[in-house]
């Protein structure tokens, strides 16, 4: 129950806090999570030295990886602030939108859309966007206790956004796609039990990744949307919506969901790249140890 009582006093200094003493706010709790929760920021350097080629040790790497910790505070203050933002909030907020034609033609082949994104920048503003523009349901991790959960969701669902638990997920999703809608996932969760993820390479790595989008869009026809929503030096946002991937069924279905599952990997990469102390991945994305050039 504390969680919920903590997310509600997040919410209230959010909402009287004005922005720059909530973002030096949100950096200071980052930098002391940071030292204090060893484990996250272990793996999190080990991940940033995987994606920047640098030994763990060096500064580069060090600075990127605190930064996360930083940034994703910021995040989390933005999501307590989100109930509160207008559409024409949203719209100042996120001052660069590319590529909405790519949605636009997705949508026309009348088999819905799968959006997917990394957790990276902020993806709940960028289901917010989309949400003003077409209808769009969020695959989404239930929170304990209900309570927790229901006010979490119900920051989404302000802004238009459609929750699906993740738990029995699959029904909904067929569902909002017959209806031509679109679905939003966040996919970059690392499996590393042989039997349960597909395998993929990452900034030059192997690892395994969830096949869960590139299944969906065999089995529907529907249309891959990567994208990803970064934030600029001035605390606006930009968002980006790449070219359609079209998941291709050769009768090899391994085959085809290890190449299909590869093609979105490399989109987001191509994504995340660019904003490396954006992506909060603070679980070991690797199996082992990041070591540059393997």
């Amino acid at each position: 129950m504390w969680q919920y009582w903590g997310m509600r006093l997040a919410q209230h200094l959010a909402a009287v806090l004005p922005d720059p003493a909530r973002y030096r706010l949100a950096e200071m709790m980052g930098e002391l999570v940071f030292h204090l929760w060893r484990e996250k920021s272990r793996s999190t350097i080990e991940n940033a030295a995987q994606v920047l080629s640098l030994p763990p040790g060096h500064h580069r790497v060090q600075a990127i990886a605190r930064q996360c910790f930083h940034n994703y505070a910021k995040y989390l203050v933005e999501f307590f602030q989100l109930p509160r933002l207008t559409s024409a909030d949203l719209q100042a907020k996120v001052s660069q939108l590319s590529g909405w034609e790519h949605v636009d033609s997705a949508l026309a082949h009348g088999r819905g859309v799968i959006f997917v994104t990394a957790h990276f920048g902020n993806w709940d503003i960028a289901g917010a966007v989309v949400a003003v523009r077409h209808p769009v349901s969020v695959v989404v991790e239930t929170f304990q206790p209900p309570r927790l959960d229901a006010l979490v969701q119900g920051a989404r669902v302000a802004h238009g956004m459609a929750t699906i638990p993740l738990e029995n997920a699959g029904r909904q999703i067929l569902r909002a796609l017959k209806r031509n809608e679109a679905v939003a996932l966040v996919i970059d969760r690392p499996v590393h039990d042989e039997d349960s993820g597909v395998p993929v390479r990452l900034f030059g790595r192997g690892t395994q990744w969830p096949g869960g989008a590139a299944a969906l869009a065999m089995k529907t026809g529907a249309l891959i949307l990567p994208g990803g929503c970064w934030r600029n030096a001035d605390d606006t946002y930009s968002a980006l919506v790449a070219r359609p991937i079209r998941c291709e069924t050769t009768g090899d279905r391994e085959g085809d969901l290890r190449r299909n599952m590869q093609r979105i990997v490399d989109a987001l990469e191509q994504i995340i790249r660019p904003h490396p102390d954006q992506w909060y991945m603070f679980r070991r994305m690797w199996p082992l140890p990041a070591t540059p050039g393997t």
